[in-house]
Parts: structure tokens; sequence; C-alpha cells
């Protein structure tokens, strides 16, 4: 995986841990985006979870929600914990699975917990999230077939996160928990990320990191590209005739 440098965008998470943030200070120190956690299992939301967002919003930070994993439970009724619990909060960032406990599940089942949730944050948002997770639980627990979405590795004690044995890349990287920070004397998470990451993908196939996510995002936008009936977009396919025909008309009806 990449080493964390100077050009990597700087930023945090908080919970319910984090009761008094000095959002327009870490702002100042140069903290650029935030996760707050919005949720936990099937129904519990984090009660510093809005105070958090508005704090961060007038600091004028990119936020993003996460969800901390519970894998005993049914993923899709997790999901629709978070989904209910930040309907009315636009968010900048996509949203992140926080899988970080086996609950004494096998490695199967906590891979096949994360899949499903995953897809059907997809299936009802069409954004792309990120699951976040510790190299070491992730060489123990998780399985291959997850590296089709992005990865927030924790790694504590390094400038270079360890061999995880399913991602080769990260998009974040938690790099200690102690803080560090003048702005704020408590523990904290600290993160780097890569700025590409930044722009959320419209369609759940077309990966943060995709050479083309922005230019899809985009098109989409525009009204000038439409996905299949599963709402996937297959960027690197080629484009039939017909495909051509139907963006040249939106085109010339957009202008």
């Amino acid at each position: 995986m990449q080493a964390k440098t100077d050009r990597h965008m700087r930023g945090i998470d908080v919970s319910r841990h984090q009761p008094d943030m000095p959002w327009e200070e870490l702002k100042a120190e140069g903290i650029e985006f935030v996760y707050i956690k919005a949720t936990e299992g099937v129904t519990y939301q984090d009660p510093k979870f809005k105070e958090h967002y508005a704090g961060a919003k007038r600091a004028g930070l990119k936020v993003g929600f996460y969800h901390y994993a519970r894998p005993y439970n049914d993923p899709r009724l997790e999901v629709g914990n978070l989904l209910e619990t930040t309907k009315d909060y636009p968010h900048d960032l996509p949203y992140a699975l926080d899988i970080e406990v086996n609950e004494g599940r096998s490695r199967a089942d906590l891979t096949l917990f994360c899949k499903l949730w995953l897809e059907t944050i997809q299936e009802r948002t069409g954004e792309s999230p990120i699951l976040y997770t510790y190299t070491s639980f992730a060489k123990s627990y998780l399985g291959p077939e997850l590296n089709r979405w992005p990865v927030w590795i924790a790694h504590y004690g390094v400038d270079r996160p360890g061999n995880n044995g399913i991602w080769d890349r990260w998009a974040i990287f938690q790099y200690t928990s102690d803080g560090g920070l003048e702005s704020y004397n408590g523990r904290l998470d600290l993160n780097v990320m890569e700025a590409d990451f930044m722009s959320k993908s419209v369609f759940p196939d077309v990966p943060n990191n995709h050479w083309a996510a922005a230019d899809i995002s985009w098109a989409k936008e525009q009204g000038l590209l439409v996905g299949d009936d599963k709402g996937n977009f297959s960027p690197d396919q080629p484009v039939t005739r017909a495909q051509l025909a139907a963006v040249l008309k939106r085109l010339k009806e957009t202008e």
C-alpha cells in the first residue's frame, strides 16, 4: 500500500466519545474532512451525530457518515438504520461501513455480511461506499471479494499500512488514535485521504478512483448519460452506435 505524504488531505473521525469539538480551530489547523458516526447495528443512533454534523458543516469541512457494524444482524436492516438516520443530512463523502468486531462469526460469514451491506447501499443510493477496517482484522476475517470497494484502512504507528491480503491501495488511511493536534487535547483518530476519493461516484460500478470517475459523474449530472436497468454504468465496456446516438441526442437537447 502507498505511504502517507504531505500532499494527502487531512481528516478526523468522531462519535459521542468526542463530545465537544473546536470545529473552526480544526479547520484552521488544516483538517479538511470528517467522518461522523451516525449509527450502529439496527436501532442505535449516535447521540452526538446531529451536533457534530452542524458544527463540521459550519466550519466548511467535507462530511461523511460511518456505520458501526454488528454482524449478527441482517445487514440490510443495518443499512436501513443508517439511511433513515441520515436522510435529511446531505453528505460529501461516501457512506462507510465500519467492520472491526467478528462477534464470533467466521471469515465467510463476515465477508458475506459486508458484501450484502455494501451492495444494499449501492442499490438504495447509487453511491459506491467504502469499507473501514484494521489491517490485522482484514487479514484474519475478510475475503478478497471485498476489494470491489475502496478501503479505509487503520494501521497505527506506521507511515505505510502493512499488507492485508485484499487491497493494495487505500482511499483513506487512519494512522493514529492519539490525536496530536494543537486544537484538540483528547484522543482523536487522524486520517489522510487520497484527493480523488473526494468525488462520489453516481454509479455503483464506477470506483471513486477510476480515471474517468469525475467525467462520468459530470455527464450523468448533465443528463447526457444513463445507466442500465440496474443502475450500473459499465465504464470500461465499448460504446455501441446506438448508445452514441442517444448521447448525442441528449447533448443536442441541452443546448
